[in-house]
């Protein structure tokens, strides 16, 4: 019986544990991931908003694992908006 009891104790601790990494487990491994170069273990999606559809679960993070951005080039080889800009610029003055 007591065996039984330590087995039953151990799931039921481990209950609370496994569903908050289930719910929350995509944000905090986005948050730390952020800045990670071009892997990605996350993706972030908005939903609609606007006439009243906003509010709490606009936007929903989910496990995907990408190096690069997917579709066959890397994150490092893009422009930064801020070049992009430049490019822009450059190109209107010439």
């Amino acid at each position: 019986m007591p065996a039984f009891a330590h087995a039953l104790l151990a799931a039921f601790l481990l209950v609370p544990v496994s569903a908050g990494a289930a719910i929350r487990g995509p944000y905090g491994v986005e948050a730390i991931t952020l800045g990670a170069g071009p892997l990605s273990l996350t993706e972030a999606k908005y939903k609609i908003a606007g006439a009243g559809q906003g509010g709490t679960g606009t936007r929903v993070v989910t496990w995907r694992l990408v190096w690069g951005d997917g579709e066959g080039t890397t994150r490092a080889e893009e422009p930064t908006p801020l070049a992009k800009l430049e490019q822009l610029v450059f190109a209107a003055t010439e």
